[in-house]
């Protein structure tokens, strides 16, 4: 009897759960559609100029005198500049060199290189430029204070799945 009791309930739940697996479902799965385009947050002259200027005080925050990894720096500036503007413009533009595993600055006491930072916007004299399919901007800054020769700043929005962000900058004469 104990045998038959023992064959038995495996022989039940095995039964039970065929006969679940095998039954059509109430209503079928949804199915899974293309991700819907994402809309792009439009930009206009008033916040173009505070995003350049809130990124202008991330990037006057960065601590001098102190090393930091390469993480530490990436994470310092994603918040307005993406990570290829980082890895060209702050880690390869000459003004922080490695040692070790960490970065510093190169020329402690010295000033940034030409082409490596902004400069503060003229609001005045600013070009905004906006591609056909909105996803980048770019910002002409004209600059000529007697500090630097005369140049035009040409810096490079673009939208990315986590805002505006600057993706570049170019010194042009």
């Amino acid at each position: 009897m104990r045998v038959i009791k023992f064959i038995t309930f495996p022989l039940l739940a095995l039964a039970l759960m065929i006969a679940g697996c095998s039954q059509t479902p109430a209503s079928q799965p949804a199915k899974e559609e293309p991700p819907a385009e994402v809309e792009v947050e439009p930009l206009n002259k008033e916040k173009i100029l505070t995003l350049l200027s809130e990124a202008n005080e991330i990037d006057h925050q960065f601590t001098v005198g102190k090393s930091h990894t390469e993480e530490e720096i990436f994470s310092h500036y994603d918040s307005y500049f993406t990570r290829s503007y980082v890895e060209r413009l702050i880690l390869g533009g000459g003004n922080l060199k490695k040692q070790g595993e960490r970065w510093v600055i190169a020329n402690e006491g010295g000033e940034f290189l030409e082409g490596t930072f902004m400069n503060e916007i003229d609001e005045a004299a600013v070009k905004i430029d906006t591609a056909e399919d909105g996803k980048t901007v770019t910002v002409t800054n004209k600059v000529g204070d007697g500090l630097y020769a005369p140049h035009d700043e040409i810096i490079t929005l673009i939208y990315t799945d986590s805002g505006w962000k600057i993706n570049d900058l170019k010194w042009d004469d």
